[in-house]
C-alpha cells in the first residue's frame, strides 16, 4: 500500500506544469548517467541519496523522474529489496514521457512482480510488452518466469514461451527429456545430425562439478555437429568430478580426460586441453551449462562460409536449476547477452595467440579485447537468441562476492582489465604481436586472481589519491611514487576516484606503466595488503565512503591537507576533516593523522580542532633534481630586449587575484615586457575585459614544461588572495630551472629567501630593477635551485624516519 501510495502521489506530480515548465531532460540526463555510474561502481551511499533527491524534485523533467527511478529500481533489484525496486520500476513506467513504455519498462517491473509473488501483474505488463513482438527472447523468458510458481501443471506453458524466440529464429524447440520437473537438466531437442565436417575440439573445464558435469557431456554429444572431440579437464576437483568424467569416457569414445598438476583455475585448465586438441576448430563448454544440439553446428557452418571471419560466439541466458531465468544485475533491455565462453576459432590462430589468459576469471574478455586490438572479426550468431542456459550457482566465480561479475564495475575484475587494455593499447602502438606469454606475464593482474591465488608482498607505502585528476596533487603524489622507488621502497597505489568526477575512468597511463614494468602494484578495492605507511595526499576523495576498500593493515594512516583540501577560511572548507576521519576509520579501521604540505596549512590546521592530530613535519613537495636542475642557469638581459615574465595556469578561480586591478599590477599588462601564460587564462580575460597585448597565453602542454620555464627571465605567481595553495608546484619547478620566482608576502613563510616578495605593484619595479642587475639576478636565481636541491627525491627515506618515529612516540 505504501509503494502505491508513492507511486500514484508520483503520477500527480507529473502532470503538466501550469506556471513553471519541467527542466528539460538534456540538463540532467547526463547526470542521471553518472550516478548511475556511481552507484554500481563504488560509492552507492552518497549516489542513493543524489538519485532519490533528483527523482523527487519537482522541477526536473519526467524522463529524468524515469531514468533516475530506473536506476534505483536496477540497484534495488540487484540488492533484493524487490519492494523498492518494484516501486521504482512503477515510477520509471508511469514517468515515461508520452507513455513510451520501453522492453526494459516491462522487464524490469514484471521481474519485481514475480518475486514478490504478483505473478498475475507481471503477466499483465509483459503482455502489453508482447504486441507487436510477440517473439522477443526476453519478454518471452519473464513469461516463462511468471508461471513457475504454479510447478509441473505450467511445465508445458514455459516451455512454450521459451520455445517462441528459438521458433523464430528456426530452431527445434525444446522439449522435457523426462516425465519429472522441468529444469535445465531435464531438456532435449529433436534435430537432425551432420555427419561431414571438419573436426572441432570443445574444451571442458571442470572443478567439483559432479552434480553436473555427466548432464553437460550428455548436452555436448547431443550435438548436431557429429565430428567433434570433447576434452574434459579436471582442475583437480575434490568431489568426485574426475571420476564421472572417466566413467563418461569409456562409454563415449569422442571424450578424453585431464587433469591439472594442481587446482590453477579454469583458463589454466582449458589452456591444457588446448594442447591436447586435434580439431581444426576450438571452442569451450562449461561444465554447468546446456546447450542447444544446434549450437556448435551454427557457429562453425559460418566460420566455413566465411574465411574473413576469425571467430563466432553465440549467446544465452543464465538460469537457476529449476529453469527460472536470472538477468544481469545491471540489467539494460537484454536478459539474453553474449556467452563469452562460446568463441570458436580457427586452432591455429588460438594458438598463435597464446591462448587463454592463465588467471582464475576475466579471461573470456580479455581474449575478445585481444581479437579486438588485432583487428580480427568475431561475429555473433542468431543474436537475441539464447542458444545456451548458463547455471546460476552461489558457489560458481562468477556469482562469488570476491570475483563476481560486478567486480567488473569495481573491484579486481575493473583492475584487471584495465590493465589488460593497456597492454592491448602499447603494443598496437608499438606494433608488437599480441600473444600472450605466461612467464613472465605481459601485464600485471590482481593476485587473486593468479592460479595460485598469491597475495601482495608486504609493502612500505600505499599511496592513496585519484590518479586522474589533473593538479598539483596528483603531480606531488607522483613525485613522491618515484622518489620512494629510486630509494628502493616496495609501493602500492590505490586509485579513488574524486566523487564528482567521472569515476568509469580508469587510473592513468603513469600508473599503468610503472605497474606493467613491475615497478609499484595497483591495489584493487577488496584486496588485502599491508604496509608501514598509507599515504592519502589528497582529503577530498576520504569525503565519500567507497563500497569496496581495501582491507589495509597499516602502522600509520597519513592524510595530507593539501591545497585542494585545506580550507581557505571556514565558510570555503572544500571538505570536512571530520567526515574524512570517520570515513577513514569506517573503512580502513584507522585513526587518520595529518600532515601539513607548507607552514601556512600546518598553522590553519592546528587552529581548527577537526584535524588532530597534526605532525609537526611540513611536507612540501619534491622535485627530481636530477632531471629539473641540469640546465645552467641562463641570465639574457644582454641577449633580450624586454625581459619575459610567465607562469602556468588553469582555469580556476584560485589561481588568479580577487580584482582586476590586482591582475593588472601583478602580471604586468600592456607594460613593455612579454608574459608568457601556459594552460589558460579564460578567468583573467574575462576579468579584464579584454587579454592585454603583451601576453601570449600557449595551450596547456603546448610546450614541456622544462622547456617552457626554461625559456623565461621571471617567473610571477599572484594567486586569489584568499587561495590557501602557497606551494604552487610550478613554483618549485621555476626555482629548480633557475629562474627567479616573485611572490606575493604571504608566500614568505614557505620559500624563504628562495623567492622575491612583494605587492602587486611591486612586481614591475622588481623586474626592471633585476633586469639591469646581472649579479642580483643570478644570486636569486640560485638561491631558488638552492631551494629546489634541498627539495629533491632523495630525501624522502629521512622524511619517512622522521615521521615514523614521531607517530611512534604518540602512541599510547
Amino acid at each position: 500500500m505504501k509503494s502505491f501510495k508513492l507511486v500514484k502521489s508520483m503520477v500527480r506530480r507529473l502532470r503538466p506544469a501550469t506556471k513553471r515548465p519541467p527542466i528539460r531532460p538534456s540538463q540532467y540526463d547526463d547526470r542521471v548517467l553518472s550516478l548511475g555510474d556511481k552507484l554500481w561502481e563504488g560509492f552507492s551511499p552518497q549516489a542513493l541519496v543524489d538519485l532519490h533527491a533528483l527523482r523527487d524534485d519537482p522541477s526536473v523533467h519526467r524522463d529524468t523522474v524515469a531514468r533516475a527511478a530506473r536506476e534505483l529500481a536496477r540497484y534495488y533489484r540487484m540488492t533484493g529489496d524487490w519492494a523498492k525496486a518494484q516501486t521504482n520500476a512503477a515510477i520509471a513506467r508511469v514517468a515515461a514521457p508520452g507513455g513510451a513504455e520501453s522492453n526494459e519498462h516491462f522487464l524490469l517491473e514484471a521481474d519485481c512482480l514475480v518475486h514478490l509473488g504478483r505473478s498475475e501483474e507481471a503477466r499483465q505488463i509483459l503482455t502489453r510488452g508482447l504486441e507487436g513482438q510477440p517473439d522477443h527472447a526476453a519478454l518471452c523468458l519473464a513469461m516463462a518466469n511468471t508461471l513457475a510458481a504454479e510447478g509441473a501443471s505450467a511445465d508445458q506453458s514455459r516451455l512454450d514461451w521459451i520455445n517462441r524466440p528459438l521458433r523464430a529464429a528456426s530452431l527445434p524447440p525444446i522439449e522435457k527429456r523426462t516425465d519429472a520437473p522441468l529444469t535445465i537438466w531435464n531438456l532435449v531437442a529433436k534435430a537432425g545430425r551432420v555427419n561431414d565436417g571438419p573436426l572441432v575440439s570443445v574444451i571442458v573445464p571442470a572443478f567439483n562439478a559432479e552434480e553436473t558435469i555427466e548432464r553437460a557431456l550428455l548436452s555436448i554429444t547431443e550435438q548436431t555437429w557429429a565430428n567433434i572431440e570433447i576434452i574434459v579437464v579436471d582442475d583437480q576437483s575434490r568431489d568426485r568430478t574426475f571420476e564421472l568424467a572417466m566413467d563418461f569416457a569409456r562409454r563415449a569414445p569422442r571424450v578424453r580426460v585431464f587433469r591439472t598438476e594442481r587446482n590453477s583455475g579454469a583458463y589454466v585448465a582449458r589452456n591444457l586441453g588446448l594442447s591436447h586438441a586435434q580439431g581444426q576448430y576450438v571452442t569451450v563448454h562449461d561444465a554447468d551449462d546446456w546447450s542447444h544440439p544446434k549450437k556448435i553446428e551454427l557457429q562453425v557452418t559460418y566460420l566455413e562460409k566465411h574465411s574473413g571471419v576469425a571467430g563466432t560466439v553465440s549467446e544465452w541466458v543464465r538460469s537457476r536449476e529449476d529453469l527460472f531465468f536470472v538477468p544481469l544485475p545491471r540489467l539494460r533491455t537484454r536478459w539474453v547477452y553474449l556467452n563469452a565462453s562460446s568463441l570458436m576459432l580457427r586452432r591455429q590462430l588460438l594458438e598463435q595467440l597464446g591462448g587463454w589468459d592463465s588467471v582464475r576469471v576475466g579471461a573470456d574478455s580479455e581474449l575478445l579485447d585481444r581479437l579486438k586490438a588485432c583487428r580480427l572479426k568475431v561475429e555473433t550468431i542468431l543474436p537475441n537468441v539464447p542458444l545456451s542456459f548458463g547455471l546460476v550457482q552461489a558457489t560458481s566465480l562468477t556469482q562469488s562476492s570476491s570475483t563476481s561479475s560486478r567486480t567488473r564495475h569495481r573491484g579486481i575484475r575493473r583492475e584487471y582489465h584495465a590493465a589488460a587494455s593497456y597492454w592491448h593499447r602499447r603494443a598496437a602502438i608499438s606494433g608488437q604481436p599480441l600473444r600472450l606469454t605466461h612467464t613472465p606475464r605481459p601485464f600485471p593482474a590482481p593476485p587473486q586472481m593468479l592460479p595460485q591465488q598469491a597475495t601482495h608482498p608486504p609493502l612500505d607505502l600505499i599511496f592513496i589519491a585519484d590518479f586522474n585528476f589533473d593538479s598539483d596533487v596528483r603531480s606531488f603524489t607522483m613525485d613522491l611514487i618515484h622518489a620512494a622507488l629510486r630509494s628502493g621502497l616496495r609501493v602500492g597505489v590505490f586509485h579513488y576516484r574524486r566523487y564528482h568526477l567521472s569515476v568509469t575512468t580508469h587510473v592513468s597511463d603513469a600508473i599503468l606503466e610503472l605497474a606493467e614494468t613491475g615497478k609499484l602494484v595497483r591495489i584493487a578495492p577488496g584486496e588485502e595488503v599491508s604496509a608501514r605507511i598509507v599515504l592519502a595526499l589528497d582529503a577530498v576523495p576520504l569525503q565519500h565512503v567507497f563500497d569496496l576498500p581495501p582491507l589495509i593493515k597499516c602502522g600509520h594512516f597519513v592524510v595530507a591537507a593539501s591545497p585542494a583540501s585545506a580550507p581557505p577560511s571556514a565558510e570555503e572548507a572544500l571538505c570536512d576533516p571530520t567526515i574524512v576521519g570517520e570515513n577513514v576509520r569506517s573503512m580502513f579501521g584507522c585513526h587518520p593523522v595529518w600532515l601539513a604540505v607548507s607552514g601556512i596549512v600546518r598553522e590553519l590546521m592546528t587552529k581548527d580542532r577537526r584535524y588532530d592530530p597534526v605532525c609537526s613535519a611540513i611536507w612540501s613537495p619534491l622535485i627530481d633534481t636530477e632531471t629539473w636542475c641540469t640546465r645552467p642557469i641562463h641570465f639574457r638581459g644582454g641577449e633580450r630586449a624586454q625581459p619575459v615574465i610567465g607562469r602556468g595556469a588553469r582555469d580556476n578561480q584560485r589561481q588568479w587575484p580577487l580584482t582586476p586591478e590586482v591582475t593588472r599590477l601583478a602580471y604586468c599588462a600592456d607594460l613593455p615586457c612579454e608574459v608568457r601564460i601556459m594552460g589558460a587564462a579564460t578567468v583573467a580575460v574575462r576579468q579584464l575585459g579584454r587579454s592585454p597585448a603583451n601576453w601570449r597565453i600557449l595551450p596547456a602542454h603546448s610546450l614541456p614544461r622544462q622547456d617552457f620555464l626554461s625559456d623565461l627571465d621571471f617567473y610571477v605567481h599572484f594567486p586569489h588572495e584568499g587561495s590557501s595553495d602557497e606551494f604552487e608546484r610550478g613554483v618549485l619547478e621555476a626555482m629548480a630551472v633557475g629562474v627567479p620566482v616573485i611572490l606575493p608576502p604571504s608566500f614568505e613563510s614557505t620559500f624563504g629567501q628562495a623567492a622575491l616578495y612583494c605587492e602587486p605593484n611591486g612586481v614591475w619595479p622588481l623586474v626592471e630593477a633585476l633586469w639591469t642587475d646581472e649579479v642580483a639576478w643570478r644570486a636569486h636565481a640560485q638561491a631558488g635551485r638552492d631551494f629546489a636541491l634541498e627539495h629533491g627525491w632523495s630525501v624522502l627515506p629521512s622524511r619517512l624516519s622522521s615521521l615514523e618515529n614521531e607517530l611512534a612516540t604518540r602512541e599510547p
